[in-house]
């Protein structure tokens, strides 16, 4: 589903800079087909990212061999449907902050009214696609990590592979 996702947001990207060549003044959709295939993009590949995929689980949980990590349960749910939960936030967090940009005017005047000290269009971006993920993506990480998160099976594959390329490298 994500990496579809992915795919389907990096068309979006490409028909964004497409509408760029295209005949006619005033395309008015190129930027916000652009935005949604940037911000589709980041979050289906933070999604990926997070999923579990390198560390030999699904994201479930599951190992293939019936074993489930520590967390997992009908009363927390599984960690792929709260990292989904959390993506899609933040998939609305920055659409809508990016959203807001191409929706305020254009032409800033010298006597403007400032936010936060600074141009409206900049103090979105500022706070609304900065800050704000940036408070929220730790949390989301400390929310899934019981699910999604390195156990000590893992810890000790990796620290075996890092010694066997430390002696392969002597």
């Amino acid at each position: 589903m994500a990496a579809g996702s992915a795919a389907l947001s990096t068309l979006l990207v490409g028909l964004g800079y497409l509408s760029v060549f295209l005949p006619g003044e005033g395309l008015t959709w190129g930027p916000w087909v652009f935005v949604g295939g940037t911000v589709g993009l980041l979050t289906s590949l933070i999604f990926l990212g997070a999923n579990g995929a390198n560390t030999g689980r699904r994201a479930d949980g599951d190992r293939g061999n019936g074993s489930r990590g520590e967390g997992d349960g009908p009363e927390g749910g599984t960690g792929r449907t709260r990292l989904l939960a959390l993506v899609g936030v933040l998939w609305l967090i920055l659409l809508g902050g990016f959203g807001v940009v191409l929706a305020l005017p254009s032409g800033e005047a010298a006597d403007a009214t400032l936010w936060l000290g600074l141009p409206p269009r900049a103090a979105v971006v500022v706070v609304g696609v900065g800050l704000l993920p940036v408070l929220f993506v730790p949390l989301v990480y400390a929310w899934t990590f019981p699910e999604l998160g390195l156990e000590r099976e893992d810890l000790e594959r990796i620290r075996e592979a890092a010694e066997s390329a430390r002696r392969e490298k002597e």
